[in-house]
């Protein structure tokens, strides 16, 4: 057997299925391995926006390796053929060397070995590290310039008791708001003189970013805008962070006799995530910035995602601004393995985190609490949910316009994932009985996208622009996006296109029944799934209708006043 352990190989679906498994026992395992580590960095802002340190399963694969050799390990230990192992990591393979010594089996391992390998791994990622760096100072100085070009639009005046919500910007959703819909509408004019958004920009061209800090300041809500406070020299120490890194060195914790640090430094000098790392120190020292400026802020509401930027957001408010309370808003459906999202009893130490969380519903209260059961948690507005709150005229649907909505995700591998294994479905389906229509996450572009499928685009797929808004879907498929759940909470079963690439993420919690949905990784396990669901009978779709209902329930707190002034800690009049 050949097993190819490089992120984003594909591996055979029973080893898989192996590695799926040990990733959801080993979590503990993981984290006080990390603690650990952690415990000589406290203090140390570098430390904190820096892969290992954030544990971003999504950007880091670090977790992924360490599950990678629990799997090789359980694998050999209980006699398991294996012929050839391929790596891409100098670290991993180190450890994997040891394993053939200890089992006394002659595998063949593929890759990066050896300190000569290392030293070239080094090199070769400094110098791209460098060059990124680079070009990230002259975009944050063009950005800063842009700002101070438009400060004569600014009609910003400093007062007291403040309320700042994090927020991201980009193309078309500058001042119309994608993340906190509802809030700003729902408050007196007294409540929003109190309030104002701090954005971040993403996705933005430099060459938009005068424009964009312009609409900023002229908006009806209240924007303070970081590049407004932040200085050269703090630039050039979000900058200084490439050279730092050099000095950060775990001490050795072990993972089957063998030193798992040189993972950790490893996956340091790889320099991925530089820009988030910058935004991390850069959040940091604008907390530091407001505080030398005189700001009275009574609430930090960040946008949570566990990400480095969220580490020096929360770092430097719960630092400078100690009497603020600072607020986490989770506004997504959490993965248990999306790691970064719960915080760990050493990241609440060390301040890291905000002081409590908010929750878009009262399941996820305690999911949310899995690895500090004394950490605050409250439920919050599901803003970007509110939709399912209000009520729809829709058309009913006979069986034979079944209409299905292929949903991707953020990720661009994973959508083209999900949409080419639907066009191998679409070849042995009658399309007299079925519609099919894509939608893309907000961030791409459908013609870019459809270049990407190449010349398997299926000319019965449709884009979901061209679906009658009154027409609900009848099935959804997608993969790892709260997109999943939400359409289960209003009535629409949803399929999971699984990749066996890499750690398998859900966005449907446990408690949610299996009758609501299914997982699939190949062409016959989705049409056997989309049959399914096309035949239901009448009873079992009042039955799935009636489960829809408690799931919306359970798992989306309607945006209202309440729910609002409870978030912002406001009283209701």
């Amino acid at each position: 057997m050949i097993i190819d352990l490089r992120p984003g190989a594909k591996l055979q679906s029973e080893v898989f299925e192996m590695l799926k498994d040990i990733s959801y026992k080993k979590i503990d395992s993981f984290n006080n391995l990390i603690e650990e580590v952690s415990f000589d960095f406290k203090d140390d802002i570098d430390w904190w926006v820096q892969q290992p340190g954030s544990r971003n399963t999504f950007q880091s694969p670090l977790y992924y390796y360490f599950c990678c050799l629990h799997l090789i390990n359980s694998m050999l230990s209980s006699g398991q053929h294996i012929d050839k192992i391929i790596s891409c990591s100098p670290a991993l393979n180190k450890i994997l060397k040891s394993f053939r010594k200890k089992y006394h089996i002659k595998f063949k391992i593929q890759g990066p070995k050896g300190k000569i390998s290392y030293f070239i791994y080094f090199c070769k990622n400094y110098m791209k590290s460098i060059l990124l760096a680079i070009l990230l100072f002259k975009r944050k100085i063009f950005q800063f310039r842009s700002a101070n070009q438009t400060l004569e639009f600014s009609n910003f005046k400093k007062k007291n008791n403040l309320i700042l919500i994090d927020v991201f910007v980009f193309p078309g959703f500058l001042t119309n708001d994608r993340y906190y819909s509802g809030l700003w509408d729902s408050l007196d004019e007294k409540e929003k003189e109190r309030i104002f958004f701090v954005p971040t920009f993403v996705q933005m061209k430099g060459c938009n970013y005068k424009k964009s800090y312009e609409e900023l300041r002229k908006s009806d809500r209240n924007f303070l805008i970081k590049e407004d406070f932040l200085k050269l020299s703090d630039l050039i120490f979000g900058i200084l962070h490439l050279f730092r890194i050099l000095s950060l060195k775990p001490k050795p914790v072990k993972i089957f006799e063998n030193n798992f640090s040189q993972l950790i430094r490893e996956n340091l000098l790889s320099y991925k995530g530089l820009d988030n790392a910058l935004d991390g120190i850069l959040n940091y020292r604008f907390s530091k910035q407001l505080k030398e400026n005189s700001f009275d802020i009574s609430m930090i509401i960040n946008w949570w995602e566990g990400q480095p930027l969220d580490k020096g957001w929360n770092l430097g408010f719960n630092t400078f601004h100690p009497k603020a309370l600072t607020k986490g808003y989770l506004g997504a459906v959490p993965s248990k393995l999306a790691l970064h999202l719960f915080p760990t009893t050493i990241e609440i130490k060390n301040k890291v985190v905000p002081s409590e969380l908010s929750v878009i519903g009262k399941k996820f209260v305690d999911e949310m609490r899995l690895y500090n059961s004394k950490y605050k948690i409250e439920v919050g507005p599901a803003f970007r949910f509110g939709h399912l709150w209000k009520p729809q005229v829709l058309k009913e649907e006979t069986q034979s316009n079944f209409i299905v909505l292929v949903a991707g995700s953020i990720f661009l591998d994973e959508s083209i994932n999900i949409v080419k294994l639907t066009i191998s479905s679409i070849k042995r389906i009658n399309l007299n009985e079925i519609k099919f229509f894509v939608k893309l996450h907000p961030t791409m572009n459908m013609e870019n996208f459809k270049n990407q499928i190449g010349v398997n685009w299926a000319k019965d797929i449709n884009d979901v622009k061209d679906m009658d808004s009154n027409v609900k879907p009848n099935l959804i498929i997608s993969g790892m996006s709260s997109f999943s759940l939400e359409a289960i909470s209003t009535g629409t079963p949803a399929l999971l296109i699984e990749s066996t690439v890499g750690l398998s993420f859900s966005p449907i919690p446990d408690s949610v029944p299996k009758s609501l949905w299914r997982k699939c990784k190949s062409t016959d396990e989705l049409l056997e799934a989309i049959n399914y669901f096309k035949n239901l009978s009448n009873e079992e779709i009042r039955n799935y209708q009636q489960l829809s209902a408690n799931i919306k329930k359970d798992y989306f707190e309607p945006v209202n006043k309440e729910s609002i002034s409870r978030l912002l800690g406001l009283s209701i009049n």
